[in-house]
């Protein structure tokens, strides 16, 4: 039995590693896909800068829809993992992504828009933005930069998904 706050780790219950602030960063998002369908096509990259659990992170907007991580075994990402959220999990579907390690219940707007971030109701990083240009995703570069993606992946959209962002210029 587990008691709050606690995951299986290979069978063995043991205490969740939650992300605390600067730990975690939204990195990139895919709001108006056109390879497939817009919602199919959606996602949120998040890049962790330590070791913690997935469990308990919440994924948010401006409409209080929220995309909740939960599971009884443990959720471990390494330091310096990209995770993918998506609204599809099968690349066929979702424009080719093959690395979506989450289901995103969310949809994202494409104008005026605010991605949240948090754990036990404590925001761990959020971002906002005005506007998304069809087919391209929106990075950020480690230094905090914000641009449009220039890559291809999957179907024809423009991002980089599970990956490091080039330098924004």
């Amino acid at each position: 039995v587990l008691g709050a706050g606690m995951c299986f780790d290979d069978g063995a219950p043991r205490d969740i590693v939650s992300p605390e602030p600067g730990d975690v960063h939204i990195t990139e998002w895919m709001a108006n896909p056109l390879a497939v369908g817009n919602r199919e096509g959606e996602w949120v990259e998040v890049r962790f800068g330590a070791s913690v659990d997935l469990n308990g992170l919440v994924l948010s907007d401006l409409t209080a829809n929220a995309t909740t991580v939960q599971s009884k075994d443990c959720l471990r990402v390494a330091a310096g993992t990209h995770v993918v959220f998506a609204r599809n999990r099968n690349p066929l579907q979702n424009g080719g992504i093959e690395a979506v390690r989450t289901e995103l219940s969310l949809s994202l707007n494409n104008t005026d828009e605010t991605i949240t971030l948090s754990i036990d109701g404590q925001v761990v990083d959020s971002v906002s933005y005005a506007r998304s240009n069809p087919g391209v995703a929106t990075q950020v570069d480690d230094v905090g930069n914000v641009c449009d993606a220039v890559h291809v992946y999957g179907d024809g959209d423009l991002g980089t998904p599970g990956l490091a962002n080039p330098w924004c210029f």
